[in-house]
């Protein structure tokens, strides 16, 4: 159809202009729309239930929360007692007192009167007392046999018991030579949390235990850094995996973990990328957990820090995986993952095969089948470590 004011390349080009405005007034009211929004910080327990949300305030680029969510978090019996001309506040948290100043970052308590200094002090925000972030973070744990986790990209704080296997965090071996990458090796479940069962009896937590230990002794024969988050049967929470990796600085992460379905035919290898922002990204046709092959592929949104990192570690394992068991289907999907949300760098959940399915089961307890899934990972973190001291060096050069 022609254009009755127009020739049709003058209103092509007014098209393509004005188009050319739309992103960037999409852009401004987002920016003017998130501006506006506070995050809603979730407290969770450590199952991931939730146990209550508050709005937090931003103050000087840091999170603010009103006094009243240590009641309902942390303490249901708190009580307080706020003195405005001095604008102190005195916190009775589980039995022991808690002396804050508004303005001040200095924390005193009646225990032997310890003194604490807190990275940003409390405040009056729109005429409300409110407490940083890190009075969690960094005081409770200092006063109470806790631990606590802030997970930013999920907007969640785990407050957590220490538990015994947590008091003593595993430690990473000495940098072999002038090589620096560890990496930091998930066996999933364990103790209690037997994760699924094959119909065998062959249990989760113990077949990915095996094969942790395979991998480990590998990437050790070789000069590789290696810790296992668990080394034996017992159960260990997601919030101290997590921990173990951050607080080594690890340069990978992979949790291993098996596969179950009511179908008795669903089987293989499945690859998992965490991508909190978007839900699916894959090159070919792959489906979610639950999505049948007839559902169109959701697209990504954005991604985090370690997203393309963790892409490149995924395409070399499932590429080594198809290698060596080149009639077991491996597939490679990403979706927002709670166990590697956490997580500060590249990150992989790998569910090795199919407790459920005959052919699965046997391979997963078979001795040479464990062995060639190990070599497997073993080539894929090597060419993985290939590519992160190629590009530290090409970083040193610059």
């Amino acid at each position: 159809m022609k254009n009755r004011n127009s020739s049709p390349g003058n209103a092509a080009k007014t098209r393509k202009n004005n188009l050319g405005y739309l992103p960037l007034i999409a852009y401004l009211i987002c920016a003017e729309i998130c501006a506006a929004q506070t995050p809603l910080i979730r407290f969770v327990d450590e199952g991931g239930n939730s146990v209550t949300e508050v709005q937090s305030k931003v103050h000087n680029g840091h999170p603010y929360l009103p006094v009243e969510v240590v009641r309902s978090a942390f303490d249901p019996s708190l009580k307080q007692q706020y003195t405005s001309l001095t604008q102190t506040l005195v916190l009775n948290l589980k039995g022991q007192l808690i002396h804050l100043r508004m303005g001040n970052s200095s924390v005193t308590t009646d225990d032997g009167d310890a003194a604490f200094t807190l990275a940003n002090p409390p405040q009056i925000i729109e005429g409300k007392r409110m407490l940083p972030l890190g009075f969690f973070t960094e005081l409770l744990p200092k006063l109470f046999n806790v631990e606590v986790f802030y997970n930013a990209p999920l907007q969640t704080v785990h407050i957590t018991e220490k538990s015994a296997h947590s008091m003593n965090f595993p430690t990473a071996p000495s940098a072999v030579e002038h090589k620096e990458f560890l990496l930091v090796l998930d066996p999933g479940h364990g103790g209690s949390d037997t994760g699924c069962q094959g119909t065998s009896g062959l249990l989760e937590k113990k077949v990915v235990l095996d094969l942790a230990k395979r991998i480990r002794a590998l990437c050790m024969q070789n000069g590789m850094r290696i810790l296992l988050t668990r080394e034996t049967d017992f159960e260990r929470k997601s919030i101290e995996r997590i921990r173990i990796a951050n607080r080594n600085r690890a340069q990978l992460f992979l949790s291993l973990h098996c596969n179950a379905s009511f179908s008795l035919n669903a089987a293989g290898i499945r690859i998992y990328v965490n991508n909190p922002l978007g839900e699916f990204r894959s090159e070919t046709a792959l489906t979610l957990p639950g999505q049948t092959s007839g559902q169109d592929s959701i697209k990504i949104l954005t991604q985090d820090e370690f997203l393309l990192q963790s892409r490149e570690f995924a395409a070399m394992l499932q590429e080594q995986f198809a290698a060596i068991f080149p009639a077991v289907p491996v597939s490679q999907s990403e979706i927002p993952l709670v166990t590697l949300s956490g997580v500060y760098m590249p990150a992989i959940l790998v569910e090795i095969g199919y407790l459920s399915n005959a052919d699965d089961a046997d391979r997963l307890n078979d001795e040479e089948s464990l062995a060639s899934a190990a070599r497997a990972v073993f080539l894929a973190v090597q060419r993985f470590i290939s590519a992160f001291e190629s590009e530290k060096a090409v970083v040193k050069g610059n």
